[in-house]
């Protein structure tokens, strides 16, 4: 899908696109970013409390202490799920993430269990689409674009469109396809801290781009990365990880007891490895358990960007370890 580059992660360059036209999420809304779907979701179900897995970005609190919900913590095992599955009660729901998009397995458990108690996000998951549960996604995680979110609130709880426009800019991604690197990581810094749970429109430049973009080449490209790291990384993988058909994961999640080269020491080469969360490493965010606490800071996030083929994966396994 791409040339060969030195750069291996990080943000997207602006999105390719074509002149064919694509449909995706028909049936769902739209808004500017992931944080004010899921605050839309709970104003149309109007939950007394929440149950949240203990790994999680802080984002994700903003929408539920704006709304005064109440809040309780279950803890992740050491495969990103739950050894005990919440039961909510009257007014009560579950949110689970769908960590880095591979999750589809324990989440079907899930949906067996409590059903339309079960609130997904599907931010590390933009091609996994559950049947009829409230979920809400994140675009520009997966796509060169600057903005938009879809999210499903249920069939018995319609929400309105959003009126206020939306802050984001795409500046950033001209400066990364142009190579200006610096300048681009800049001003991505800024286009990142714009977004809020305010409910806003997506930019229309993400309205004009979403149409066109190459949606089933980038699922079949990164289900490609991603299978390439599996066969060479599985057998060193404490995780025990499951792609479902429908699968593209936003990244390879990899955690092991083998010496690994430190994500500063990996950019040096022109690899970016992103933590998730900064924040759970700092002591700054309630709620972490140990094994969250350790999947924050030994957690290695490696890249499928569609922008990357074979030629990078290579690259990527050549150099993780020491």
């Amino acid at each position: 899908m791409s040339s060969r580059n030195n750069f291996i992660g990080g943000f997207l360059g602006l999105e390719r696109t074509s002149s064919d036209k694509t449909s995706v999420y028909p049936d769902c809304k739209m808004t500017w970013c992931g944080r004010a779907a899921f605050k839309a979701i709970l104003l149309c179900i109007a939950p007394k409390k929440i149950y949240l897995p203990d790994y999680y970005c802080i984002s994700l609190l903003e929408p539920i202490k704006e709304l005064g919900i109440e809040t309780e913590f279950v803890p992740i095992n050491d495969q990103l799920e739950w050894n005990t599955i919440p039961s909510p009660n009257e007014c009560e729901y579950v949110v689970y993430i769908n960590y880095f998009g591979v999750k589809t397995l324990f989440i079907d458990t899930l949906i067996k269990k409590i059903g339309g108690k079960l609130i997904i996000d599907n931010t590390q998951a933009f091609y996994h689409q559950p049947n009829r549960i409230p979920f809400f996604n994140s675009l520009r995680k997966f796509f060169g674009i600057p903005d938009g979110a879809f999210f499903f609130t249920g069939d018995d709880c319609p929400s309105q469109a959003p009126s206020l426009p939306s802050l984001a800019t795409e500046e950033h991604l001209h400066q990364r396809r142009a190579g200006n690197q610096e300048e681009a990581y800049a001003l991505f810094r800024i286009n990142e801290k714009c977004f809020s749970s305010e409910y806003r429109a997506p930019s229309s430049f993400s309205l004009e781009m979403l149409p066109h973009i190459h949606f089933e080449e980038i699922r079949n490209q990164r289900r490609k990365n991603f299978l390439f790291l599996h066969q060479h990384l599985s057998k060193f993988n404490k995780l025990h990880l499951f792609l479902d058909p429908e699968d593209a994961p936003l990244a390879y999640p990899f955690l092991t007891e083998r010496k690994v080269r430190s994500k500063q020491e990996l950019a040096l080469h022109g690899i970016f490895i992103p933590t998730y969360w900064p924040e759970m490493t700092k002591g700054e965010i309630e709620g972490i358990g140990e094994i969250s606490a350790s999947m924050a800071s030994d957690l290695y996030a490696l890249p499928l960007n569609q922008n990357l083929e074979e030629y990078h994966m290579q690259r990527l396994f050549d150099l993780i370890f020491i």
